[in-house]
């Protein structure tokens, strides 16, 4: 049973298999890349070591009849072959590739349904750093289905595409460009001669079998009535929103031989789709037995840590670490240049405090958009749990922001906890009601946010009642004296901005017994509970649900520091930050939960001073508590 989700050991995993008859079978360079990259001849980091261990057991796979996939050598040949004819931009010359760039084609390319010898995967999820040819390489995809896939079919659709009409223009140029040299040599110029040919401003088009190859940006998302044998979707990393993407594999659903391919480097926002989906596909490969999405293809090269943004410090490979992201670097006649460029861009991206961008583009890891960040992604990516935690007749803190104008209000809900071997830990949650008044429509606030709210109600969020789309305060004073209620929770603490007394404020008061203490928004008040939680998620006691809302707070609060101290803030308006302020107020008491005094030094009630009357009685009359 191959589980790498704790071990992470690849080579380990490797190791332990007998691949003998594969290297026997197979001599192409999609093969030997995968066998260099696992025998640690070839650098590589641990997501394509995932991808190479993936294909080397899948190629183990074929021969079992339950296995649906089989690796056509010939086809694998046949892209790398076009490639190595397919001209350059700038230069006017094909590129000769690299053994990682066949590796790409080749899985993309050559593994087939054994039932109908159409391609494999549906959708390639593909990462690497910036000037590293991947819009030359999305071309060479692009040309081969043109002229080979779409070959002899009628009304075949191809998809230049990126985030807005310039980007998808400069993809679509690409591709003009390489076509119109590629029909200089005398074959191809036969072929558009005998489809009739025609490329136009923005239409490349077959005119005897209408196959068409269009630019369309996520921008416009008119992608309806659209039906794509292949469609390229460049930068979508910065998307916060998959609605463009779900319109075209659903275009696609029918198209027989249809490809999608996703292609980004990283970002600074960790919380857009493309990432979750990276993560998703990660832990698939990881699960390897477990054979899920088998028809879905992730290949990222990415530094394996933010630390390697100084190799020499941290890996004995020195400056050829960053080979696992700029696989370019392995090319002989450009590394130096490309060396220097990189040593540059980091020491000036740190001069002027944009390491995360750098970090981000150049390195293609994930980060987030401050240096300042009030924590870090792997520390929230830590805490998140999918084992269920038992809240009914759980102790809670409870923090409180009530929003202004297109924020969100937000509870914060903590639960201290023990673990088996002692440990103290905090379970945190969250409920947000979504207002969309500002935005217009609640479509408008979930694009606006970059969440999907409604996929999200009701477990994490609830959207306003109100007709205008601003806050009910009486949907959110009932929906929390309910939470209260059905989950039979004992109430600590409820703390609440000190300025935002209002009407929910108000009915607690009159008909609730616990403690409602305002927290002044102050820093001298709030740099406590704030550091307190940013220590509790380094040294792993905080828990937490995969809360996308509660994700995505987290990782868009800065800090702000001042004199006296820190607190948290956001770098815009439309990063929402309303959980991290209502988890701070209640982290103003709760980080003294196994403590013998409350925030403000006043030493805590005992169990019996909490009792109700009935319960004292009860407490008292029991023979074993000693009192008769």
């Amino acid at each position: 049973m191959v589980d790498l989700t704790q071990s992470h050991d690849v080579i380990g995993a490797y190791r332990a298999n007998d691949y003998s008859d594969i290297r026997e079978r197979y001599n192409d360079a999609a093969v030997q890349y995968a066998f260099d990259v696992l025998d640690e001849k070839q650098i590589a980091g641990y997501h394509i070591r995932l991808a190479c261990f993936r294909f080397l057991q899948d190629l183990k796979r074929q021969d079992d009849p339950d296995f649906p996939f089989a690796y056509d050598k010939e086809k694998a040949t046949w892209i790398n072959n076009f490639a190595a004819l397919c001209p350059e931009a700038t230069s006017g010359k094909p590129m000769k590739l690299m053994n990682w760039q066949k590796f790409t084609f080749a899985q993309m390319n050559g593994w087939v349904r054994k039932s109908t010898g159409t391609r494999r995967f549906v959708k390639t999820v593909y990462s690497i750093a910036r000037d590293q040819g991947k819009t030359y390489l999305m071309a060479i995809q692009i040309c081969y289905d043109f002229l080979f896939v779409a070959a002899d079919k009628f009304n075949q659709e191809i998809l230049a595409s990126a985030n807005n009409f310039d980007q998808s223009m400069k993809l679509f140029g690409y591709v003009k460009i390489m076509l119109q040299k590629l029909i200089t040599i005398p074959e191809f110029k036969q072929w558009a001669d005998e489809v009739g040919l025609k490329i136009q401003s923005r239409t490349i088009i077959q005119t005897k079998f209408n196959n068409k190859i269009i630019p369309i940006s996520q921008e416009s998302g008119r992608f309806d009535s659209h039906h794509f044998v292949l469609a390229i979707a460049d930068e979508i990393g910065e998307l916060k929103t998959f609605d463009g993407i779900s319109k075209i594999t659903s275009g696609q659903s029918k198209v027989p031989d249809h490809m999608l391919v996703e292609i980004s480097t990283c970002y600074q926002d960790p919380t857009v789709p493309f990432h979750a989906e990276q993560d998703g596909l990660i832990e698939v490969m990881e699960k390897d037995d477990e054979r899920e999405l088998d028809d879905q293809l992730c290949l990222l090269w990415q530094q394996d840590s933010p630390e390697e943004i100084y190799p020499e410090e941290v890996s004995d490979l020195g400056y050829r670490c960053w080979e696992k992201s700029n696989p370019l670097l392995g090319l002989p006649e450009v590394h130096d240049v490309a060396l220097s460029g990189l040593i540059s861009g980091r020491d000036d991206a740190v001069f002027n405090n944009k390491a995360a961008d750098y970090q981000a583009k150049s390195m293609n890891i994930w980060s987030q958009s401050s240096d300042k960040s009030f924590l870090k992604l792997p520390e929230i990516n830590s805490a998140v749990s999918d084992k269920p935690f038992d809240i009914h007749g759980q102790r809670v803190y409870i923090g409180m922001d009530f929003s202004l104008s297109s924020d969100n209000t937000a509870l914060a809900f903590v639960y201290p906890f023990e673990t088996e071997d002692g440990q103290q830990k905090w379970y945190i949650t969250q409920h947000s009601f979504i207002p969309w008044h500002a935005a217009g429509s609640i479509e408008a606030k979930e694009k606006i946010d970059g969440i999907e709210y409604r996929k999200l109600a009701p477990e994490f969020c609830t959207i306003t009642s109100d007709i205008k789309g601003t806050i009910n305060k009486d949907q959110v004073y009932s929906w929390l004296l309910n939470f209260i209620q059905d989950n039979d929770l004992q109430v600590e603490f409820f703390g609440y901005d000190a300025m935002g007394v209002d009407k929910v404020i108000q009915l607690l008061e009159d008909n609730v017994q616990f403690p409602l203490v305002p927290v002044s928004q102050r820093t001298q008040f709030l740099k406590d509970p704030t550091k307190f939680i940013q220590d509790a998620f380094i040294h792993d006691q905080i828990v937490m649900p995969n809360d996308e809302v509660l994700i995505k707070a987290l990782s868009n609060a800065v800090i702000y520091e001042d004199k006296v101290g820190i607190q948290v803030d956001k770098n815009a308006g439309t990063l929402k930050i309303d959980v991290d302020d209502a988890l701070v107020n209640a982290f103003y008491s709760a980080m003294f939960a196994f403590d013998d005094f409350d925030a403000k030094g006043v030493t805590k009630k005992t169990i019996i001073d909490k009792m109700s009357v009935d319960d004292l009685r009860k407490y008292i009359d029991d023979p074993d508590n000693g009192f008769f």
